[in-house]
């Protein structure tokens, strides 16, 4: 399952694009390149929020186990957008739970090389083993 989870309301995020990767980045590798290129991540500014965050019903906890691999942008103010489920989940009030999740936390925006803020995709793993 790979859901675009802007609910209709993308606030701006379809209008600029992410930078480019650099050159022969492939999307599992995108945090890697970025890196060697002499970009900086996006963070958490408070570590463990989102998994602290994440409020799922019983049953629908019991049908999912292991990680959960979510995508998401960072945007140069620390805001996220373009939530994707990387994978299949039995329960889309997992994918909805992780995102309001994400939406709940609060990020420092990525860098360039040069040290401007700019627009990175982060990927999470999101853990449920018990």
């Amino acid at each position: 399952m790979s859901l675009d989870h802007a609910d209709g309301d993308r606030g701006g995020w379809s209008d600029v694009p992410l930078p480019p990767p650099p050159a022969g980045a492939t999307p599992v590798e995108d945090a890697p390149r970025y890196a060697a290129a002499g970009f900086r991540k996006p963070n958490l500014l408070v570590p463990r929020c989102v998994q602290d965050a994440i409020r799922l019903p019983r049953d629908a906890r019991e049908r999912v186990s292991g990680p959960v691999t979510v995508r998401f942008a960072v945007a140069k103010d620390g805001t996220v957008g373009l939530f994707q489920v990387m994978g299949d989940l039995p329960d889309r009030r997992v994918a909805d739970a992780i995102w309001t999740a994400v939406r709940g936390c609060r990020f420092a925006p990525g860098a360039d090389a040069a040290g401007k803020p700019t627009r990175l995709w982060v990927v999470m793993p999101i853990r449920f083993d018990e």
